[in-house]
């Protein structure tokens, strides 16, 4: 390779990171939008039940639910798959968490209507929901993201590879050989 070819493979692959960069900056707030505008649907369907006189708005459980939602829509860009896995191994191992899930339980097990605590466990489980679908999903696009740029480069591996040689070498004997499809003029 001569050293433009280099210098043009480098500026490419440059560009190239620059573009992932961008795509996946574009893609994670998109998927910050899309998870807030979950939780303001959640957090308006609560509400609603509040003003429709299903639920008071100083019941304990109202408010317990909203403060979590709300929790969740100010943090929501925060929200990742290390910070993730992190918080579900604290609460996991070392109980902390469990204060404010117990304080909710025992909220919803004193609210008298049983289709007013069906819901509202619903609304609690759309949000959770929502939170672990927001967080693995970021994952699986960066992986499809990195597989398009490999397929974008036209061969496995790196795109600094000239198609036009093949290198081949021998372990054992640790020389290198080149086969050219064409005999390169003299630059």
């Amino acid at each position: 390779m001569t050293v433009a070819e280099v210098a043009a493979s480098i500026v490419l692959t440059m560009m190239n990171a620059a573009l992932l960069v961008l795509a996946v900056n574009l893609i994670q707030r998109k998927r910050v939008d899309s998870l807030r505008e979950r939780l303001f649907r959640l957090r308006a369907e609560l509400f609603d039940m509040a003003q429709s006189g299903r639920i008071n708005f100083r019941d304990d459980a109202y408010l317990l639910i909203r403060q979590d939602i709300n929790r969740l829509l100010r943090y929501a860009h925060r929200v990742n798959n290390t910070g993730f896995l992190i918080v579900a191994c604290a609460m996991r191992f070392k109980g902390l968490g469990g204060n404010e899930d117990r304080a909710v339980t025992d909220a919803l097990s004193n609210v008298s209507d049983a289709e007013v605590r069906k819901r509202l466990e619903s609304i609690r489980e759309k949000y959770a929901l929502a939170l672990c679908w927001h967080v693995p999903v970021f994952f699986v696009l960066l992986l499809v993201v990195a597989a398009f740029r490999r397929l974008a480069e036209g061969t496995p591996g790196t795109a600094l590879v000239d198609r036009a040689r093949i290198r081949t070498y021998t372990i054992g004997s640790f020389a290198a050989t080149t086969s050219d499809a064409a005999p390169h003029a003299p630059r």
